[in-house]
């Protein structure tokens, strides 16, 4: 079980001050340059700044005195600062940086008592994510292995009444393949939940750092929609996340499974180089509708569901380019998104001898001429939203759990629910694997609702009136 505290205790890490006065600091970044002679009565502060959650002082950053206007500096490649002409007395230094905010570490701010005429040197660190995650998960600051030591944390608001919500449960989940025993890789999606605390502070801990999560909260009835993390090197990020009622499934579920509300984004799609991109398709994960941009780049999705979002905004030839994004009811958001040209190589023709996919393939043109199936072709769900929502098209199917990732399937047969069988390119597997797909991955989906009337080969003998799904990828080798 998590263990949850509150927000402040960890931001408070950020402002433990590390003060060497009179003394010069010697470390991974070297010692400031020594000091020029000071006028009686200004002071004079020079220092290094250091991030401790990549092992290297921080070029870049920007150090000022709190309140002094233009009373600051940036810092060389040696993390080093310095700044003259400081008044005397008690002060407060604070330092930033563009990857720390992305991080969530903006609270960067010290106290320090300036002497006149005398210079003083200070260490500026961002604390250890060791240090963080002793504070936030109460591990003995232990970090277990360098793919599962991330830390996410935040706070769960009603984005109708902007008030913190405690007991909420956020859900963190990732997808992971392994080499199984016997039948080759193992696709799953391991995952952490959490719940706010009694102010609404959550701490996510044991996050992998290098895989993309899915986040999702959860307070009652209501939801958030999906939310992408990438915790990076640093190991920690910051991301609130909002619910509303509009996300209720009883009330919005569509007919198709996507949701609506009454939120809109104004959007405009950029290339690489800044110049407005036409005839992108921008969509919201699991949100009803879609829109294209004009030739100056801009798009209107109208109808959607507040709370934390995902817009995305892809086209043929460019990086997909993803988004969270925080929507209110009654609100428009606006959003500026960039999409990058992939690189084109020449054509490769590759061959070699795949007897069983081959046949399977054969097989499968066959039934989606002749077949008894229930058949999804490419074309019927490369425009839905989410996996969950292709297969809420097909008939005597029940989906449980109102996740866009983390959802099951049944089917009742003989006054019984019975588990999908499902096989993604003729191997099985459970809705975990399945679930980390993208509609546009998909060349076919075959439906059973009665398992005896599937390909021989795919029929359980535990469960013969099991429905059985047969999901084909153009991944199929």
């Amino acid at each position: 079980m998590m263990r949850v505290r509150r927000l402040l205790p960890l931001l408070a890490l950020l402002a433990a001050p590390t003060l060497l006065l009179g003394q010069r600091r010697t470390g991974p970044a070297g010692a400031p340059a020594p000091a020029a002679p000071l006028p009686s009565n200004l002071g004079s502060v020079r220092g290094v700044v250091y991030d401790s959650l990549v092992h290297a002082p921080l070029e870049g950053a920007h150090v000022w005195i709190v309140g002094s206007r233009g009373v600051g500096t940036e810092t060389d490649a040696g993390g080093r600062f310095r700044i003259d002409s400081v008044p005397p007395g008690r002060a407060v230094i604070a330092f930033e940086h563009p990857d720390l905010d992305s991080a969530g570490l903006s609270n960067n701010a010290r106290r320090i008592e300036v002497l006149a005429g005398r210079p003083m040197t200070i260490a500026l660190e961002v604390p250890s994510l060791a240090t963080m995650f002793r504070a936030a998960c109460g591990v003995g600051g232990e970090v277990h292995s360098a793919r599962d030591s991330g830390l996410v944390f935040g706070s769960v608001e009603d984005v109708g009444t902007r008030a913190r919500l405690a007991g909420a449960r956020v859900t963190v989940s990732w997808v992971a393949a392994r080499i199984g025993s016997s039948q080759g890789v193992e696709v799953s999606r391991p995952g952490v939940t959490v719940t706010t605390d009694s102010v609404g502070n959550y701490y996510a801990c044991g996050i992998p750092r290098d895989y993309v999560v899915v986040m999702s909260a959860q307070a009652g009835r209501y939801t958030s929609g999906a939310t992408e993390v990438l915790l990076g090197e640093r190991g920690i990020a910051r991301r609130d996340v909002g619910v509303s009622r509009d996300s209720m499934a009883a009330a919005v579920d569509t007919a198709d499974g996507t949701r609506g509300g009454r939120a809109t984004i104004i959007g405009q799609v950029l290339d690489e180089h800044g110049n407005p991109r036409p005839g992108v398709r921008a969509t919201v994960d699991d949100a009803a509708g879609q829109a294209y941009s004009d030739e100056s780049g801009r798009f209107v999705l109208r109808n959607l569901p507040a709370g934390s979002q995902t817009v995305m905004a892809r086209i043929i030839g460019y990086s997909a380019a993803r988004l969270p994004i925080m929507l209110r009811n009654g609100d428009t958001a606006r959003v500026t998104m960039h999409v990058k040209a992939l690189s084109v190589l020449d054509t490769i023709r590759v061959t070699a001898p795949s007897a069983r996919g081959g046949f399977d393939l054969g097989e499968l043109e066959h039934r989606l001429r002749t077949g008894n199936a229930f058949v999804l072709r490419g074309e019927d769900v490369r425009r839905r939203p989410s996996m969950r929502s292709v297969f809420q098209t097909l008939p005597s199917i029940l989906i449980e759990g109102r996740s866009t990732f983390n959802f099951t399937m049944r089917t009742y047969v003989a006054g019984k629910y019975w588990p999908v069988s499902l096989y993604v390119d003729g191997v099985a597997t459970g809705t975990e694997a399945v679930q980390s797909y993208r509609p546009d991955q998909i060349i076919a989906v075959e439906w059973y609702p009665r398992g005896a009337s599937a390909p021989l080969r795919y029929q359980s003998l535990a469960h013969p009136d099991a429905g059985v799904m047969l999901v084909w990828t153009r991944f199929i080798r």
